[in-house]
This record gives C-alpha cells, sequence and structure tokens, in this order.
C-alpha cells in the first residue's frame, strides 16, 4: 500500500530548495499557531502538507544521515520507513517539533 506521499511530496519539497524560498516560514507559523500532529497523516492532510513534509524529510536527512535518507527512497509505507529508521511515528513527529523549536 502506498501511504507515504508526504515523504514522497516532502522530499521533492526539500531537495527542491522551496522549503528554504517559496515556504520560508510556514512550518513556524503552523507551529506557531498549535499545529502539533499525532501522526503522518495529519501532517499530509494540512494546508501546509508541502513544507511540513519538507522539514521533516530535512530533519530525518540532518538526524540520520543522507545515506539513510537515500535508503528510504525506495519504501513505499511510512510504516517502512519508521522501520527503517527505527523510530516510532509520534517520537518522530516529537522529535521533530522539539527540533523546530530549538532554531
Amino acid at each position: 500500500m502506498l501511504n507515504a506521499q508526504w515523504f514522497t511530496e516532502g522530499l521533492a519539497t526539500y531537495i527542491s530548495g522551496m522549503l528554504d524560498f517559496e515556504y520560508a516560514g510556514a512550518v513556524q507559523a503552523r507551529l506557531n499557531a498549535g499545529f502539533a500532529p499525532r501522526t503522518l497523516a495529519e501532517v499530509w492532510s494540512d494546508q501546509a502538507n508541502y513544507p511540513l513534509s519538507g522539514s521533516i524529510v530535512r530533519y530525518i536527512d540532518r538526524r540520520f544521515g543522507r545515506a539513510t535518507l537515500r535508503d528510504l527512497l525506495t519504501a513505499r509505507a511510512t510504516s517502512t520507513i519508521l522501520t527503517r529508521l527505527g523510530i516510532g511515528e509520534a517520537e518522530l513527529l516529537t522529535a521533530w517539533r522539539a527540533d523546530y523549536g530549538q532554531r
């Protein structure tokens, strides 16, 4: 089942540079507004899905490294991505939000 659209579109947003230009400030604005997703599906269904997803992919790249990010390119499901990262969905989202708050 293909349910990792947040990852594929987030990756495109991240590597294209759109996260730093067209979407600059969008993630912080959503977090400042109290957006605290519990699932990656919530991230993808949000109005700011592309910048949010891109920022999560950027977090994965920074925390787990580029080799791990490359390994995830073949994943088609969120469960596969999380298994390969060795992290739960809630843990990933909590760490991502905390990391964003430290900037």
